[in-house]
């Protein structure tokens, strides 16, 4: 078997950067964040690794980890190296600074630190895991790379009359005051995907009513808007309330047993939001209509909604990840079955004698008998 060589360009130093942080912890699940972490750390101890070694750490699947590791790829935080086999031959970790376009040192010639793990085979095709990202999303070339934003130009912004009124209303529903990053943000939306206020305040709020209050989700859904052309506030409704997921939105009243009415608004927005937010495919939206069905034996779109959230929520995008989850499910059932129908120790009580029945015979009536009978 080959060897990654797994590098930093953080010369060395085992840290978690404010950027990651900022623009990245947040849209990261739990199994991305741990793989990423623990990365760091194999750096600092030069700890042998391997994905199997990570998995059985943490519990996980070697399918969950490899999703993961192509996670942190697509964010741009590390790159993997393959040989002619498809095989991975290194992994290095990137420093978050540069993504965001923020001065940061040079990256010595030769890695300063590496770490040798055992080689394993990437999931060809594998899905990717965008975690808000829909899958129709294609970034306008304009914000393939963010632009970093001085402390002038932020200012700027912030005095800005109509900027001020976003801000405020930015805080009010998201429920907090503003970060550094969360303006640069906002400011990028302004700037460089040229948003007009009143639409950046339509956007802030349609993803708080969405339960999505952090920026960087905010900043993806910003992102496929510029990419369908959306200029103004009735386009941004538009797109939730008419035509973009009518086939789809069928599709679901159909699988739920609904018939004889029409599509109405809430049944678009419910669609839009797996579709559109979650990026969701119509097979997965319909699966989680039959498990309502098998259920309830009603039809609900709350609890469709709730399926899609905690397949969301735990990184389940495919309906081979569904029947996995479904699978490490079962299998812990059965375990806690087994655990619950064993017999407890039973130990016998000190006056034994008392929990047998006392005979209440008649010897003398029972002698008598015998005799009268010879």
């Amino acid at each position: 078997m080959g060897q990654i060589l797994l590098t930093s360009q953080n010369n060395g130093i085992t840290q978690i950067s404010n950027l990651f942080i900022d623009e990245h912890m947040t849209d990261a699940n739990e199994v991305e964040l741990k793989l990423y972490l623990y990365l760091l750390r194999c750096i600092s101890g030069n700890l042998p690794v391997s994905i199997g070694s990570i998995a059985e750490r943490f519990n996980y699947s070697e399918r969950d980890i490899n999703r993961a590791l192509t996670y942190w790829q697509k964010a741009g935080l590390l790159s993997v190296e393959f040989d002619g086999n498809d095989r991975v031959t290194s992994i290095c970790l990137k420093d978050p600074a540069a993504l965001a376009g923020a001065p940061t040192q040079a990256a010595p010639a030769e890695p300063t630190q590496s770490v040798r793990a055992q080689d394993f085979q990437m999931i060809q095709n594998a899905q990717t895991v965008q975690d808000a990202q829909p899958s129709s999303f294609t970034p306008a070339p304009s914000s393939d790379i963010k632009p970093f934003y001085s402390v002038d130009q932020m200012n700027d912004f912030k005095n800005k009359e109509d900027v001020k009124q976003l801000l405020f209303v930015a805080e009010m529903h998201m429920g907090k005051q503003l970060a550094p990053a969360d303006l640069r943000t906002l400011l990028f939306i302004y700037d460089a995907l040229s948003f007009p206020v009143d639409l950046i305040s339509y956007l802030v709020e349609y993803c708080v009513n969405s339960d999505h209050r952090n920026m960087r989700y905010i900043e993806k859904v910003a992102l496929a808007w510029a990419d369908r052309g959306i200029t103004t506030v009735d386009e941004a409704k538009a797109m939730g309330s008419s035509g973009q997921y009518r086939k789809e939105a069928f599709a679901v009243l159909r699988a739920l047993g609904i018939s004889g009415r029409t599509i109405v608004n809430s049944d678009m927005e419910y669609v839009a939001k797996w579709m559109g937010d979650y990026g969701f495919p119509i097979e997965m939206v319909l699966e989680a209509c039959n498990r309502t069905i098998a259920a309830i034996s009603s039809p609900s779109f709350q609890y469709v909604d709730s399926i899609l959230k905690k397949w969301y929520d735990s990184g389940v995008r495919t309906l081979d990840d569904a029947s996995a989850a479904d699978e490490q499910f079962q299998a812990a059932k059965k375990a806690e079955e087994e655990k619950a129908s064993k017999p407890a120790a039973r130990t016998m009580p000190r006056k034994a004698a008392a929990n047998f029945s006392q005979r209440n015979d008649d010897f003398n009536a029972l002698a008598n008998k015998i005799i009268m009978n010879q």
